[in-house]
This record gives structure tokens, sequence and C-alpha cells, in this order.
């Protein structure tokens, strides 16, 4: 049974706060006021930092933070990327293969929660593609034409990475565990 201490600790608060984020950042987006999304983005990718960072610190590492970390990540990023899609021509098929991943990586976690019990962290692979990703956004909303293809390439290119890293420890974990 989880106990509301590992629930609502610092560490969790920050992921709650970021899946809070969405919302705000959607609707600036979609209001062009990107001064005010370049704020909210910052903060939200600092809270990111700060909550794995205290959850090491304080010792609040938790099976129930390792899901909503990642969660309000894929929450925030999802509809920032919806609403730079629909407001600011984001390219679609972008904001699909990201959200897509995301998708996948989710019913991966689901399979490894339901059939081992076993949340698994975020990786470093995992975490350089959400910083990908939050750069190529911003990239879009400060309209910096020169980066927008370079951050392209590179949020593309740990796509499969990340996802690729995910499935091998979700394979070795599920599919063929070590017999000690």
């Amino acid at each position: 049974m989880i106990n509301r201490r590992e629930i609502f600790n610092i560490s969790n608060s920050l992921s709650f706060i970021r899946i809070f984020f969405a919302f705000p950042l959607f609707y600036y987006i979609s209001q062009h006021q990107n001064i005010v999304v370049l704020v909210l983005a910052v903060i939200a990718y600092g809270t990111d930092l700060l909550d794995g960072f205290l959850a090491r610190r304080l010792n609040q590492i938790t099976p129930f933070g390792k899901i909503i970390d990642p969660l309000a990540d894929k929450i925030c990023i999802g509809a920032g990327l919806i609403a730079l899609t629909l407001y600011q021509n984001f390219p679609l098929w972008i904001t699909a293969a990201i959200i897509g991943r995301d998708l996948i990586l989710l019913g991966g976690s689901a399979v490894l929660i339901a059939s081992k019990k076993n949340v698994i962290s975020s990786n470093k692979p995992g975490k350089f593609t959400v910083t990908f990703i939050v750069a190529l956004g911003l990239v879009f909303v400060l309209n910096i034409e020169w980066l927008k293809l370079p951050l392209t390439i590179a949020a593309l290119l740990m796509l499969p990475y990340s996802l690729v890293r995910y499935a091998m420890i979700i394979y070795k974990t599920v599919i063929k565990p070590d017999v000690n």
C-alpha cells in the first residue's frame, strides 16, 4: 500500500506542478504570448531538473515518483506541442512522432508494471530527448529559424535512440529476466 508521504513529497509535488503548467502553456501558446510561454517553459523544465535532484538528495525516490515524473513530462510537452502545432505552425508530423514515442513508452511501462510490479526510472537518453524537444519547441516559439533544422534533426535522432534504450530495459526485465 502506498502511503501519503510517498505521494505527497517535495519531489512529486514538483511533478504535479509541471502537470498543471500544461494548461497555461497551452493557453499562452494559443495567444502567441511567446515571452510568457518562454518563462513558463523554463520554469516547468526547471521543475523537471529539480524534482530528480531533490528526490536523490532527500532520499525521496519512490515507485510513484518514477511514474509521475515522466508522465508529467509527457503531459506538459504533449500539451505544448499540440498547441504549437495548432497555433504556431509547428510541424504536425514532428508532434505525431514525439507523442507516438511517448505513447509507446507509456504502454511499455504499463506492461512492465502489470507483469513485474516494477517501475523503471527515467534514463539519460530519455532526459536528453526531453531536453532537445523542449529546446526545439522554444526555438519555434521564439522563431529562431537557423536553429530549427539542427534541433529538429537532434530531437528526431534522440526519439528512436531513447525508445530503443527503454525497449532494451523492458526486454531485459520482462521477456528475458536474469536467472539467479
